[in-house]
Order: structure tokens, then sequence, then C-alpha cells
């Protein structure tokens, strides 16, 4: 029983993780869009190869993705495409 009461909070507390990073990459809207113009496909795939490559992890980057084409800035092309780029840099 107390190996899922961890397994409950680790879940809860990945899922609040993820909701906080989203929150964060609101922030990082206006220096995607205009800054690094990851627009098209091919800006977005190694502008997510890149952050990936950077951050040594590519689920950051993913999540930063979708909360980027919610807000706005990247098409779902260009969304697709930088998670492909994020699964390539990780």
């Amino acid at each position: 029983m107390a190996k899922f009461g961890l397994f409950l909070l680790s879940l809860v507390l990945f899922v609040w993780a993820i909701s906080l990073m989203k929150e964060g990459a609101h922030g990082l809207v206006p220096l995607v869009r205009d800054v690094f113009q990851a627009t098209d496909p091919w800006r977005s795939l190694g502008f997510g190869w890149l952050a990936a490559y950077i951050i040594m992890s590519g689920s950051p980057v993913a999540a930063m993705a979708l909360t980027f084409m919610d807000a706005g800035a990247l098409s779902l092309t260009a969304t697709f495409t930088m998670i492909t780029g994020s699964r390539l840099g990780a």
C-alpha cells in the first residue's frame, strides 16, 4: 500500500511540474516568435534539437512546444517538427 501511495504522489508531482513548465514557457513566447523566428518547420526542428541538446532532455522541450502552439507562437507543423527536434537532441 505504501508503494501505491508513493506512486500516486509521484504522479501528482509530475503533472504539477509539467503545468509549472507550461506556465513558465508562456514567458518565452515573444522570444520564440520574434527573436528565433521558429515559425517554419526547419527552424523549429533546429530550435527543438538545440534546446534539447542544451538542457539534455527532450521532454521539457516537447512540453514547451505544446505551450508555444497553445499561445499561437507556433503552427501545428512547426510544433510537430520542434517535438521531432527535441527527440533528436535528447
